[in-house]
């Protein structure tokens, strides 16, 4: 099996048991129509193939968070794509990584990854203001569950930091629900000046995307 081939299982793997996460994400009546981006919004948006991919753009030795760990895939992914200098792994169920797969006990053990069990958008609350280089944000896809998350993460990561959102997407083709993943962006885009920087594609419409504030003039 090649690395590819190996890698897309995986994923999709990771897709089904991610999509099974808080009521809140899971009961969505209806899709909520995304407000539409203007040209400048994203001009300098990367496009590239795989999710995994907009990682790069990342800074190394930088401290960042991801909301969301389900089984420690993507986590796997950060830690060796971004070599972060602190890396904090949220979720409201820790005992799902798969520590067997991921190398996720290492990073522990040399005192790189911290692990916070609860609900995301609450652990965000104790730390500082300005505390992260980025956020990736894949916790409650539910409209609600999103703006709680932004509401918190544009307080702890730095002016020019960077936030990737999992599944920009209306709409979950393997739970048959809708997500509030692309409204709330979207909106945060619209009202307080952020640009998308990046979308990673994915085979089954749950794209990666990066965002961040524009520059001052």
């Amino acid at each position: 099996m090649t690395g590819d081939v190996q890698a897309s299982r995986q994923q999709v793997e990771h897709f089904r048991r991610a999509h099974r996460r808080t009521a809140g994400s899971r009961g969505a009546p209806r899709l909520e129509w995304a407000p539409t981006l203007t040209e400048r919004h994203v001009r300098n948006c990367r496009l590239f193939p795989r999710r995994e991919e907009p990682l790069a753009l990342l800074p190394q030795g930088s401290v960042g968070a991801e909301l969301g760990v389900e089984t420690g895939y993507f986590s796997a992914q950060i830690l060796e794509r971004v070599d972060p200098r602190a890396l904090h792994l949220i979720d409201c169920d820790l005992s799902r990584i798969q520590y067997d797969r991921f190398p996720i006990r290492s990073a522990i053990d040399a005192g790189k990854v911290t692990l916070h069990q609860g609900n995301s958008s609450d652990a965000l609350q104790h730390f500082g203001d300005a505390f992260f280089d980025w956020l990736y944000i894949d916790a409650d896809h539910s409209y609600e569950g999103v703006r709680r998350d932004i509401a918190q993460s544009v307080r702890v990561v730095k002016p020019d930091g960077v936030f990737v959102f999992n599944d920009y997407t209306q709409y979950s083709p393997l739970e048959g629900i809708g997500y509030g993943v692309m409204k709330a962006v979207n909106e945060l885009c619209l009202a307080h000046d952020f640009e998308l920087i990046a979308l990673g594609l994915q085979g089954l419409g749950y794209f990666d995307v990066a965002i961040k504030r524009f520059p001052p003039p």
